[in-house]
Order: structure tokens, then C-alpha cells, then sequence
């Protein structure tokens, strides 16, 4: 019973390894692209401006969808380290039955408190950063759907793309305020799992 367990923890700390690399990577990408976006042409040079839109939209697109998989392998990565270090911590009875299901803040709360008796600040940066991670994540995976309707419906969904880069940066640097929260209770090398070292932030 206890080898399946560490075998499930050795699996969810190869994941979180690679979730994190695909986070960053991708992260460090959906910059690069944004930053790459073509000048907008004078306005009065109607089929170079033509040209910049189609090549905008493909850019911006594609600076979406890297975007996009940050965020979401970033929230990966944070629930599969949690995951493995409760699998690791408690008997895989007691992790079925009270943690596995669980929302991702909770297991970030009792996991440390339950194994260790190590109180996680909810006021401070790691906890902050990772309930915003848990909302955009759910932003991003249920998404509202919404008629546009008028000037402001553009407005309010053109605010949404931007807020999606926003997330990003706060997705890395929730990934980079955990490391630093799991060093304060498990220890550095618990924590490079979150830092991946070689991939920059």
C-alpha cells in the first residue's frame, strides 16, 4: 500500500517538474510575442495597414495561446506539488479520504500545518498570489460567455486579453512565492521543484 503511495509521489514531483518548465516556457514565450507585435503603418497607407492587422491578429493569437498554457500548466504545477508532498507526508487512506479532494488553497493550508504544524500566512505574498492563480485559472477554464453588444462590450472583452497577460505575470511569480513558502517549511530541495532551475522566470 505505502509503495503505490511513493510511487504516485514520485510521479506527481516528475509532473510538477515538467508542468513548471512548460509553465515558464511558456510564460517567457507569450512575452517574446507580445514584445514582437508589428508597428502599426501610417493610417493613410491602407494595405500596409491591412497587412499589420492580419499579421497582428496572427501574432497576438499566438501570444494568447501561449498565454493561456502558462497559466493553466502554472496552476498544474502548483496543486501536482501539493499533491506529491501530502502523497509523500500521510498514509494513502488519509490522503484519499481528507485531502485529495480538496480545493488547491485548502491543501496549500492543511498539507503544512497537518504534516509539520507550519501555519501558512494568508496575508502574505505566496497565499495572495496563489488564490489569484486559482481565479484565473477558473476564468480561463470556465469562461462566460457574453453577447457584444455595443462599444463598451468590446471594450470590457479587448480588457480581458490584457488581463490574461496580467495573470500570466502573476502566475510565475505565484510559482516563484510558493518555492519560497515551501523553502521556509520542506527545505530548499523541496522547493527547487518549483524554481526548475535553468528556466528563466
Amino acid at each position: 500500500m505505502l509503495g503505490g503511495l511513493w510511487r504516485k509521489a514520485r510521479r506527481l514531483f516528475s509532473d510538477t517538474k515538467q508542468f513548471v518548465i512548460i509553465a515558464r516556457t511558456a510564460g517567457r514565450q507569450a512575452k517574446e510575442l507580445e514584445a514582437s507585435r508589428p508597428r502599426m503603418p501610417a493610417q493613410d497607407d491602407l494595405p500596409a495597414l491591412k497587412e499589420w492587422v492580419q499579421a497582428d491578429i496572427l501574432v497576438g493569437e499566438a501570444a494568447d495561446r501561449q498565454a493561456c498554457v502558462a497559466l493553466l500548466f502554472a496552476a498544474c504545477a502548483a496543486e501536482a506539488f501539493i499533491n506529491s508532498y501530502a502523497a509523500r507526508e500521510f498514509p494513502t487512506a488519509y490522503f484519499d479520504a481528507h485531502i485529495d479532494k480538496l480545493d488547491i488553497v485548502s491543501k496549500w493550508v492543511l498539507v503544512p500545518r497537518l504534516a509539520l504544524g507550519f501555519e501558512v500566512d494568508r496575508g502574505g505574498q505566496a497565499f495572495q498570489l496563489l488564490r489569484r492563480l486559482v481565479v484565473a485559472r477558473n476564468r480561463l477554464a470556465h469562461p462566460k460567455i457574453t453577447k457584444v453588444a455595443s462599444e463598451d462590450d468590446v471594450h470590457r472583452a479587448a480588457a480581458k486579453v490584457f488581463q490574461l497577460h496580467e495573470d500570466v505575470d502573476q502566475a510565475i511569480q505565484a510559482l516563484d512565492a510558493l518555492a519560497d513558502l515551501v523553502e521556509s517549511f520542506a527545505g530548499s530541495d523541496e522547493a527547487e521543484v518549483l524554481r526548475t532551475p535553468g528556466v528563466p522566470s
